[in-house]
């Protein structure tokens, strides 16, 4: 997630958190990108204001996932019914590898 999405901070308050020079805030907000899961809980469709999409993955789920412009691109490649999902920016034509064959495009 961005760091403090859910106090409406946009894309450079995101940023600013996690190169503070204040460890505990910087902590929390790596912490946060890395593990926090509250907005695809939800299903919050609100925007990270200050960026046109932002891809995160650590999350899987089984088909990439818009909520706002964050898109959720961890389908779970590491596991034997997942697939890498690539997404080529700026067409945002999606293809999906499985078990080391193409699968074709989105």
């Amino acid at each position: 997630e961005s760091p403090g999405w859910e106090n409406n901070f946009d894309w450079a308050d995101a940023i600013a958190l996690l190169e503070s020079s204040n460890k505990e805030f910087r902590d929390n907000a790596v912490a946060q990108a890395l593990y926090a899961r509250k907005r695809i809980c939800s299903m919050d469709q609100r925007q990270v204001e200050g960026l046109r999409t932002l891809y995160v993955g650590h999350t899987t789920v089984p088909e990439p996932l818009k909520l706002g412009n964050v898109v959720y691109i961890d389908t779970g490649c590491s596991f034997p019914d997942g697939k890498l999902t690539i997404i080529e920016i700026g067409s945002e034509h999606q293809h999906f590898v499985t078990d080391g064959r193409h699968d074709g495009t989105a």
